[in-house]
């Protein structure tokens, strides 16, 4: 999956930080000015947003039904769009606890509130059930209201085809977060669970015992979902005062939807602008503090469900450290992470735990390391496409594009060639290995496959222009922003194009001067309206506002080319390029001693450089 960086833009929002969720990622950003809800109290506008790799979603998969989920038990979405293979879901704004938090700074609790809040959660997974939806238990999943009301941010429709735990599994995390409720403790690697009634003699002998039996290395031997409801029922004083004496063996279990796996099955159909369902009505809660206390909820709090027992299983023990990998990557102990991933992988070589291992080897620029593992994993795995497109995306980012072209040709034949998004990826590997003419013809396929994915052909659009193929360059750059209009990249390679058009028309031969020159000046005009279009989804990028700058320069309008080559410098104040621009537009403006001070900082950044020095001379004549 394509990370996004600090300080980078997922279309109108700005990212501010990122941290590993149960599944993908979770980002922590800021609405641009321009697209603050005026709703809202004034000062910065935050939202969360998840992340997830679209690869890993099913085909056909309608967007607008991401929406179509229980409010009552989920947090409400804002919006949902695919950018670059990644599937985005805004959350409305929130300004409550997020439940890890809030056991890490409240647990123990009474056991009035232990048992309403496991009524709620098991009542919420039955109801799940009996919509076919699902969400993934655990606590950084889980949201508290002012009213200790439990919803879940990351679920819905179980049309997104996670593969489905068992319940003897789901009962393990429920009783997992029970303990640590009554408790304030969590459940150790190589450690004894010490029975709860030890240190709070109010809680029942048999409440006790079921909680016991959750956590049972034996999933045979813990209870379903409705005995531990109908037990939360009781000792919340909502259910009769005798319990029912209907066994869990007695009541066959539902074949249960909540997973934390991901299948592979691959890309999702739609990609381009999607229509935003009427906003939910915005939850107004209690702000106990800054969001940033969701935040340090979340690194507190992994690590307490992160263990596994003395007799666990490899595979339980490999998800602990899996777990405690993410909390040491919050934890920005990158190293310390590694070595739990590697022990992850060791004790059960799963698909996720090679895939998540891979990434950190590449976060470390460990690349060879990541190669190796993948490679590895492809082994291991020698029919499963997602893991040769791993490891293709890796040897991309590593630039061993032999390695990436080689692996994704076999993903493309694993899938039958049916898969988009493999097409889409071998179309970039192409172009990075400047073979534009093979690059287009892969894309073509990938665009055969799914007509509505604007990348695909911003991608074209790439190896058409770096093959001389102008006009239909501007086509699909045109298509790719028809298809989504709010991605400022799209308008900024349109503009970088007309302007390869105005060079074209410049060396034109054979045709007459004022023709020339309105030709000029109109692909001009053309570039200029383009850059303005991307500054204002990218309002911070440099390179958007360089450009700027040079098309206002061939327009001749030097004060405008100096301010948004000044913008540009703003961003990016150690490039040599953009001083020796900003000479230029002084120079424009007949402003010398500001010139020549502006291409002496050039030549200063980069002194080997003639053209710098050259640009100097004559600014000091």
């Amino acid at each position: 999956m394509f990370l996004k960086e600090k300080g980078q833009w997922i279309k109108q929002y700005y990212v501010m930080n990122r941290f590993p969720f149960v599944e993908g990622m979770l980002y922590y950003v800021a609405l641009s000015p321009d697209s603050q809800d005026n709703s809202e109290e004034s000062g910065m506008s935050t939202r969360f947003i998840h992340a997830l790799d679209s690869s890993t979603l099913p085909e056909n998969l309608d967007l607008d039904s991401l929406f179509q989920r229980n409010e009552d038990v989920f947090f409400p979405i804002e919006e949902v769009f695919v950018e670059d293979d990644i599937l985005y879901q805004v959350f409305t704004k929130m300004e409550g606890t997020l439940f890890a938090f809030y056991l890490s700074q409240s647990a123990p609790l009474s056991l009035a509130e232990s048992m309403n809040l496991l009524k709620t959660i098991c009542d919420q997974l039955i109801q799940l059930n009996e919509e076919n939806q699902f969400t993934l238990v655990h606590p950084q999943n889980m949201f508290l209201d002012t009213g200790n009301r439990i919803r879940f941010l990351y679920g819905g429709n179980a049309t997104l085809s996670l593969k489905p735990l068992q319940e003897p599994e789901i009962v393990f995390q429920v009783g997992s977060m029970l303990y640590t409720m009554l408790t304030k403790k969590w459940i150790e690697a190589n450690g004894e669970i010490e029975r709860p009634r030890k240190s709070r003699a109010d809680i029942p002998l048999e409440l006790e015992n079921i909680l016991i039996r959750s956590l049972s290395p034996d999933p045979s031997k813990r209870p379903n979902i409705q005995e531990l409801s109908r037990i939360a029922h009781y000792y919340s004083h909502k259910a009769p005062k005798k319990l029912p004496e209907t066994t869990s063996a007695e009541i066959p279990a539902p074949q249960w939807v909540s997973t934390t796996r991901v299948t592979d099955k691959t890309m999702i159909t739609k990609t381009g602008l999607l229509k935003k369902l009427t906003r939910r009505k915005k939850i107004v809660l209690a702000v106990a503090g800054s969001l940033a206390f969701l935040i340090i909820g979340a690194v507190i709090i992994t690590s307490l469900f992160s263990s596994a027992r003395a007799d666990s299983t490899p595979q339980q023990k490999a998800a602990a450290w899996y777990q405690q990998a993410q909390q040491e990557v919050k934890n920005q102990h990158l190293d310390k992470a590694i070595e739990l991933g590697e022990k992850a992988v060791q004790a059960d070589p799963q698909k996720k735990y090679y895939i998540y291992l891979a990434n950190l080897y590449r976060a470390s620029q460990k690349y060879d390391k990541g190669i190796e593992l993948l490679t590895e994993a492809t082994k291991k795995y020698p029919k499963d496409p997602r893991m040769f497109y791993e490891l293709s995306v890796l040897a991309y980012y590593s630039k061993d594009y032999e390695t990436a072209n080689e692996a994704i040709q076999t993903a493309i034949q694993l899938s039958d060639n049916k898969v988009s998004g493999y097409f889409y990826m071998h179309g970039k590997v192409l172009i990075a290995k400047k073979e534009y003419t093979r690059a287009v013809q892969t894309l073509n396929r990938a665009i055969e496959l799914k007509g509505d994915r604007a990348t695909y052909y911003h991608e074209r659009s790439i190896a058409l222009y770096r093959n001389g193929k102008l006009d239909e360059a501007i086509k699909n750059e045109q298509k790719a922003i028809q298809l989504e209009p709010e991605q400022g990249k799209y308008d900024f390679t349109l503009g970088i194009i007309y302007l390869q058009k105005r060079e074209e028309a410049k060396k034109a031969k054979n045709v007459a001067a004022n023709t020339r020159e309105k030709q000029m000046d109109n692909w001009t005009q053309k570039a200029l309206t383009s850059f303005e279009e991307a500054a204002k989804d990218l309002p911070r990028d440099p390179d958007v506002h360089y450009y700027r700058s040079v098309a206002y320069f061939y327009q001749n309008k030097f004060e405008p080319s100096l301010k948004a080559v000044d913008q540009a410098i703003k961003f990016l104040p150690s490039n040599a390029l953009l001083y020796y621009q900003k000479g230029l537009a002084h120079l424009g403006l007949n402003q010398k001693d500001a010139a020549a001070k502006a291409f002496k900082k050039a030549v200063e950044l980069d002194p080997q450089s003639k053209l710098y020095q050259e640009a100097l001379n004559k600014a000091q004549k």
